[in-house]
């Protein structure tokens, strides 16, 4: 063999040997790459950026980066991402500068070139004052490389903003009555609440109010009201917030379903009021069929104080409804 065939021969045994002693799914040329292709914060509800929601989107909110609230209010953010690189993703985390997580870890396994995103809610600071947020979004692959892509914001918090609500929901009771609950924080300037129903798709009305507390120990404060009245099947509410100047603003609506009970009526015997499931239709009338017209209070409840001990009837949407008067 010459030594030209020998070089060559010994050329191509090296590619050979290179190419067999190759780790298998190496990492070479599989580079980690996540780019941010929105961030952006604003108060909440804001449109589809609603807590309350079964699936809440804030895609609204992108590119803003300054935010004014009350103190201890709640406030929406929203990122979407994309995998840049060759990778796939096997997480991606988002904190703050003092680590605190934005929301729980995305582990759905994204491919190379494919997009996710998340909206979330966080709290303002209690204290007044300007907050620098750094927020880091981290993507890790399964060999535990990453990298990061940044979104930086800025939050004013301001305590002589008006009242903001933190929480707003509900949940059925028994005989016809929903529970609401609601928390607030900062409130400046506050009167009461207005609790207003819409059922059947029919125009809200008012069906109660809450005055604010005389005394508070801290921003956080809690109401609660009881529908006694509300009519079986769906049932939407909403709270008009209103200032001691006589302005005012609604919060989100909450949807609660009203189960069909059989009619009824509670206490029973009556003194003062009277509740019953279903819409009061008519007057109601003693067991010598005279009629008496009774004032129907805001909560539902009918004033039976003016009527003579006995027995009475009434008729409701859900059938007649007998009680005692004391």
């Amino acid at each position: 063999m010459n030594r030209t065939n020998y070089l060559h021969r010994l050329c191509f045994l090296t590619l050979l040997c290179t190419c067999v002693l190759a780790p298998s799914g190496s990492l070479s040329g599989q580079g980690i790459s996540i780019n941010l292709l929105a961030a952006g914060v604003g108060p909440e509800p804001s449109g589809d950026c609603d807590k309350n929601l079964p699936d809440p989107d804030c895609s609204a909110l992108d590119g803003n980066q300054n935010l004014t609230l009350a103190p201890g209010a709640l406030y929406g953010f929203y990122f979407e991402w994309e995998n840049d690189g060759l990778a796939t993703f096997t997480e991606v985390r988002a904190t703050d500068q003092a680590g605190e997580l934005l929301f729980a870890p995305v582990t759905t396994p994204l491919p190379a070139g494919g997009t996710s995103s998340m909206s979330n809610f966080r709290n303002a600071p209690v204290a007044e004052g300007n907050y620098d947020y750094l927020i880091t979004v981290r993507a890790i692959e399964e060999n535990g490389r990453e990298d990061i892509a940044q979104f930086r914001y800025f939050l004013t918090v301001d305590a002589s903003l008006p009242v903001q609500l933190t929480h707003f929901a509900g949940h059925p009771l028994d005989k016809g009555k929903n529970e609401l609950l609601w928390q607030t924080s900062a409130e400046s300037h506050h009167d009461h609440f207005v609790v207003e129903r819409s059922h059947d798709n029919l125009p809200f009305r008012a069906i109660g109010r809450v005055d604010a507390p005389q005394t508070s120990t801290g921003p956080i404060k809690e109401y609660r009201f009881v529908d006694k009245a509300s009519p079986a099947g769906g049932n939407l509410y909403r709270l008009r917030q209103v200032d001691f100047d006589g302005t005012y603003q609604f919060s989100s609506i909450i949807s609660l379903n009203t189960p069909a009970n059989e009619a009824g009526c509670w206490p029973n015997p009556a003194v003062h009021q009277l509740y019953f499931a279903g819409d009061h239709q008519g007057p109601v009338f003693d067991l010598w069929g005279r009629s008496h017209s009774l004032r129907q209070q805001a909560d539902g409840g009918l004033d039976v104080s003016p009527l003579a001990p006995g027995q009475y009837w009434l008729r409701t949407s859900r059938g007649v409804v007998r009680f005692l008067k004391q």
